[in-house]
């Protein structure tokens, strides 16, 4: 009988060590679950966050006077100028996974649909003039839909071969080596528009900007930087560190009020210098 008492004795015991252990080890499950789904829910919650900058810093103003026509597309937008019949300004969000996209494109400009009053493809043919990307081609190769969308007319000012194909080119180029250490950047580029400016175009309807401007910022670095430049229209050979302006001189030039929610403070660090070591280090 004694025996027996034992054997049930160690029986009972290895069950409620069994017990124990299922117990246990769905305690540390339900905490394992309980901290993912925390994570998983900070991440989202960043994400939102980290969008919800990245809209803010996209917004810039520009003087009633302009005519501002508001197009939207699947990666960049743009605020086009149906009096000069060229972009006020594009604006597009450029992340590190952009880079090194393979999507293919004919490469055929177009009007986009509901657009009354735009340049022509055939406007700029014969002109001496190149169709200069807005929003670079080359950035928006990550995606078929973004890449096609980039020729629209709407994202296309008239440029120099000089520039176009040289030191704007290169600056666009400096612009995705940027990214690959920032991660993501707010990329706004644009025409300096002006009442002397001369036409192209059958009708003389597309005005022919003398200088071009980019303003780069890096909305997540710490501190948040940003950096402009303005080049002529006829190009330049000079290393691009000559042409870099502060952001408030792109705003004096063109009339565009860049990152106009920040606090007047935060907007004065980053608009008033002229930040090239930080941008060229590296």
């Amino acid at each position: 009988m004694a025996i027996r008492k034992k054997r049930k004795t160690r029986a009972s015991r290895r069950w409620k060590l069994h017990l124990l252990s299922g117990i246990w080890a769905l305690a540390v499950a339900a905490v394992a679950i309980t901290l993912m789904c925390d994570r998983r829910g900070q991440k989202d919650d960043a994400a939102a966050s980290g969008d919800a900058l990245l809209k803010e810093m996209s917004e810039a103003k520009l003087p009633p006077s302009v005519p501002d026509t508001l197009m939207r597309f699947s990666a960049f937008t743009v605020h086009y100028n149906t009096r000069w019949l060229v972009p006020n300004y594009v604006v597009y969000t450029l992340k590190r996974s952009h880079v090194g996209g393979k999507a293919c494109y004919d490469g055929s400009f177009f009007v986009p649909e509901k657009m009354a009053n735009c340049a022509m493809p055939l406007e700029l043919e014969a002109t001496g003039y190149q169709r200069g990307h807005m929003a670079p081609a080359a950035d928006m190769r990550w995606s078929e839909q973004a890449l096609r969308e980039s020729f629209a007319m709407v994202n296309i000012c008239p440029q120099s071969g000089d520039l176009n194909t040289g030191a704007w080119r290169r600056l666009e180029d400096r612009v995705r080596e940027w990214v690959m250490n920032d991660s993501v950047l707010v990329v706004f580029t644009g025409p300096v528009l002006s009442e002397r400016m001369a036409t192209i175009g059958p009708e003389h309807r597309i005005g022919v900007p003398e200088r071009f401007f980019k303003v780069v910022l890096a909305p997540f670095a710490q501190p948040m930087r940003a950096i402009a430049f303005v080049m002529p229209a006829e190009g330049t050979t000079l290393p691009l560190r000559h042409h870099a302006v502060s952001v408030s001189e792109v705003e004096r030039i063109s009339g565009i009020d860049f990152f106009p929610t920040l606090p007047q403070q935060e907007q004065r660090r980053l608009k008033d210098v002229v930040d090239t070591y930080s941008w060229f280090r590296y």
